[in-house]
């Protein structure tokens, strides 16, 4: 909880960040405060995501932005929490916990969980529902098969993509008597024999083990109660004012763009798990079938790397010009190219290595996960297909699915040679957790630092008597002072990014930057130092008045 809560709230708090809306979530906390005054909900006009589910909980409570990223943050332990329950009844309880600790460790996590993206409450309901859908089928336990549905309707309130693990655990669930089982791994994971008590009493001469009929209806009933409230939650929703409905690309190359998330996310995801992979793969015992996909995977590796360079994992917050650059003008480097060849190298061999194991351990997986797998990535691919965005930190919940195949292997006894191999692997992969785990520290503190600066040099405008709608300090001040949210100018007005016509209202008068200007007409007002990391480094904000808003002679 340290790593996933403490660390990353503390450099919040100390940077100042904690208090202010970051990236898309200005729209979110705009919506989360107006419902915590007044009871209502209004949408602006920047709300793909459900969002609903993560502002109603709390309630008066959301109309304070730091209580919106402090339950965030809570939100992060409970994702890591449910996915050490998730893995503790197949891995074990110490491997169970390395998944967890490799989960904490991402380095897009510590800025996600001190934000009101709903990247994190859809993290945590997508594993609560599968945990509790887990023990829901090793139990027999149809109240926790409520439970974990309602945690899963409850997470399609805050982004539609968790409905594939709800629909993971009731199709597990209806089909789980429908061959014979031999042990609870088979349906959910667990390596204990218990669990089947649905079945137990009507097993058939031929082996088979359907669910009692009683049971079965029951199952099937929760099932149309929670499709009911989907649906019903979707309609409503979209009958909102201000609703932002994805909009179908009317054509265009969409095999490429699918190709290109395939590719570029599963890099980004073997990253997210190298510590384990690099802990236990052993490739000189694998047969030809599994050194064939490593082999292949690795001649896609060169070419990712070779057309993508930087771009190779896609990553909103691993990059050269830091966390998510498109929202603030300027140029900028959060690392120089030496990190980021390392991080390139490591997901490239933790890749290599990871399609090995999946050929290797793949059959492994259990239906549960692998139901939730085949959903996850299906939805992903589709809304590509559809011309609509997918983020690298969409991927996220894949991660201890992967965990799962790469930590279900068995120690085998070997000689002193293997004996010395089998101990360099672990050590390698405590190196990898690591350096991620630095990484994640030095992401958080440079992000929230800048997005920090930027803000207070803003506000400290605004204290001077320039409104605050005259002012571009990044895409989140412009959005989160935008009068009515997202409504696009004419034809012709000014532009000086390409967020400016979402705001009609706004006028960018003054124009802040990570580095020096040259547009012509803009004249610099001053520049402003922070402290690059929180607690070192040096960096500057350029305050520009553009001319755009001066009177005609």
């Amino acid at each position: 909880m340290l790593i996933v809560v403490v660390v990353p709230v503390v450099l919040a708090a100390v940077s100042g960040s904690l208090s202010i809306p970051h990236n898309d979530a200005w729209s979110y906390s705009r919506i989360a405060q107006e419902y915590g005054r007044t009871g209502e909900i209004r949408l602006l006009g920047w709300n793909r995501s459900a969002l609903v589910g993560q502002i109603v909980v709390l309630g008066p409570l959301g109309a304070s932005i730091t209580v919106q990223h402090v339950f965030v943050a809570l939100l992060a332990a409970v994702a890591v929490l449910a996915c050490y329950d998730l893995l503790a009844a197949a891995l074990g309880r110490l491997r169970a916990a390395f998944a967890a600790l490799v989960l904490a460790v991402w380095p897009e996590l510590g800025l996600l969980a001190t934000s009101f993206m709903s990247d994190v409450p859809a993290l945590a309901a997508a594993l609560g529902c599968l945990a509790l859908g887990r023990r829901a089928l090793a139990g027999s336990s149809l109240p926790l098969l409520a439970a974990s549905l309602a945690v899963g309707l409850w997470g399609t309130t805050v982004r539609e993509q968790v409905l594939a693990a709800p629909a993971a655990v009731l199709l597990t669930a209806l089909s789980q008597g429908m061959t014979r089982a031999r042990s609870a791994q088979d349906l959910t994971g667990a390596r204990s024999a218990q669990g089947l008590r649905w079945a137990r009493s009507d097993t058939g001469g031929d082996g088979r083990r359907p669910l009692r009929w009683g049971r079965r209806w029951a199952v099937v009933g929760l099932g149309v109660l929670f499709t009911a409230g989907f649906v019903g939650f979707e309609w409503w929703r979209r009958s909102l004012a201000g609703d932002d409905p994805p909009v179908p690309r009317p054509g265009g190359p969409v095999l490429p763009d699918v190709l290109d998330v395939t590719v570029r996310g599963y890099f980004l995801l073997a990253l997210a798990v190298a510590p384990a992979v690099l802990a236990v793969a052993r490739p000189w015992r694998w047969g030809g079938l599994a050194w064939l996909a490593a082999a292949g995977t690795g001649a896609v590796a060169v070419l990712g790397w070779h057309d993508y360079r930087w771009g190779f994992l896609m990553s909103d917050y691993l990059l050269a010009g830091g966390p998510y650059p498109a929202v603030f003008r300027g140029e900028r480097e959060m690392f120089g190219d030496p990190v980021f060849q390392v991080l390139a190298l490591l997901a490239a061999a933790s890749g290599v290595l990871l399609a090995g194991l999946i050929v290797r351990r793949g059959r492994r997986l259990a239906p549960l996960l692998r139901w939730f797998l085949l959903l996850t990535v299906a939805g992903l691919l589709a809304t590509r297909a559809a011309g609509q965005a997918v983020f690298g930190r969409y991927l996220i919940v894949g991660v201890p699915v992967l965990l799962f195949v790469v930590l279900s292997g068995r120690q085998q006894q070997q000689g002193a040679r293997s004996g010395k191999m089998r101990r360099i692997g672990p050590v390698v992969g405590v190196v990898a957790g690591g350096f991620l785990a630095v990484l994640s520290l030095a992401v958080t503190a440079y992000g929230s630092a800048l997005d920090a600066a930027r803000w207070h040099v803003a506000e400290r405008l605004v204290a001077a008597g320039v409104p605050a709608t005259d002012i571009d300090a990044g895409f989140e001040w412009s959005g989160y002072h935008s009068p009515d949210g997202v409504r696009w100018a004419q034809a012709g007005a000014p532009r000086v990014n390409w967020y400016a016509n979402k705001f009609a209202d706004n006028r960018p008068c003054f124009v802040l930057a990570s580095s020096a200007r040259t547009e012509p007409d803009w004249r610099l007002l001053r520049t402003e130092t922070y402290r690059e990391y929180l607690l070192t480094g040096s960096a500057r904000i350029w305050v520009y008045e553009t001319g755009l808003c001066r009177p005609s002679p």
